[in-house]
This record gives structure tokens, sequence and C-alpha cells, in this order.
């Protein structure tokens, strides 16, 4: 998804793969058939996450937006010169301040706009150590 920004075929037609071969399963046992319907709930579920995560990825803040932000903020910054202020070193650090704040909000907002590539992307280890505790505690 970071990379190519859609989903995997070759993913899709592993999960494709795998509900065929669990619907194809035909239980005399109703155990084994209850076994089936949980699996086959499940793989709806994966199937419907992935669809839901495509979605996500496909938002985007429009360019126009972004623009208008670097615009404002440009206006903002330069609103103490532009209005007749005197310039002195407390309005210069002001303005600074109120230019990190406004680039630190900014940057979030890009962070947010690409959830699976942006600056808010949970690592592989994190995923590998929450599976690892799971498996330990069952």
């Amino acid at each position: 998804m970071a990379d190519d920004g859609h989903l995997s075929q070759s993913t899709q037609d592993t999960l494709d793969t795998l509900r065929d071969a669990v619907a194809a399963v035909n239980p005399a046992d109703p155990e084994v058939d209850t076994l089936r319907t949980s699996a086959l709930t499940s793989l709806d579920a994966v199937a419907q996450a992935r669809a839901d995560r495509a979605l996500d990825a496909g938002y985007r803040v429009p360019g126009f937006l972004y623009l208008a932000m670097w615009i404002c903020t440009v206006l903002l910054l330069f609103s103490v010169v532009l209005s007749g202020v005197q310039v002195t070193k407390r309005t210069v650090v002001t303005t600074a301040l109120l230019g990190a704040i406004v680039g630190v909000v900014i940057r979030a907002i890009y962070n947010l706009d690409e959830p699976f590539s942006g600056g808010n992307v949970v690592p592989k280890e994190a995923f590998e150590l929450a599976l690892s505790r799971y498996q330990h505690t069952t």
C-alpha cells in the first residue's frame, strides 16, 4: 500500500484460493461444519478489512487545500510586517513561534493524509511483538 497505493492482486488471489478451499470442505460432522462457518466468517471479515483499508488509502486532502494552507501561512507570518507594526525582537520571536506551530500542524496534516506511508506508520516489529505475546498467552 505504501509503494503502490492499491491492494496487491497476488494477496487477493491467495485470499480467494483460501476461501475456495474452506468453502469446498463438505463436513459430515456438525462440529466441523461450525468451524468451517467460523472460518468463512473470518475470511469475510479479512476481505472487508482489506477493502476498508483500500478506501482509507484512497482518501486524500485535495492539492488546492495544501496550496491554500501554505498561502495562509505566509500571509499569517507576514501580517505583522504588512500591518505596519514596528518590527522588534519580540515580534520576530512571536512570529517565529507562530510559524513553528503552524508548520507542525501542516506536517501533522500531511502525515494523517498518508495513512500507510506517512509518518504515522506502525513498524513491523510492533506487530511481531504483539503476535508473539498473543501466541505466548494462548
